[in-house]
């Protein structure tokens, strides 16, 4: 049975994830979701763990930064799938710019 086919409840993990993002175009992000990032990112003490862990909490978030952490523009070689590995790479001072 091909994977597109498979209803995403079937679907687990990355593959979920993967299925998720390619069928949306755009999703709306939690307004209090993005003013708690912001916020933590103003901070100094901030880690990119930190960040991750709240960004996680909102798909829209989720699919955008993803999208953003595997674009040319960064040109890391490999597949960025995971909000962590996300923050590491770009770590927390330039997600405001």
């Amino acid at each position: 049975m091909p994977e597109d086919s498979i209803e995403p409840m079937f679907l687990s993990g990355r593959k979920l994830i993967r299925k998720i993002v390619s069928s949306t175009d755009a999703l709306p992000a939690m307004p209090e979701v993005m003013l708690k990032v912001q916020k933590m990112l103003r901070l100094p003490t901030t880690s990119p763990a930190q960040v991750a862990k709240v960004i996680e909490t909102d798909p829209a978030m989720v699919a955008d930064v993803l999208k953003v952490s595997n674009s040319a523009y960064y040109g890391f070689r490999g597949k960025v799938s995971t909000i962590q590995h996300a923050a590491s790479m770009l770590g927390t001072g330039g997600w405001l710019n």
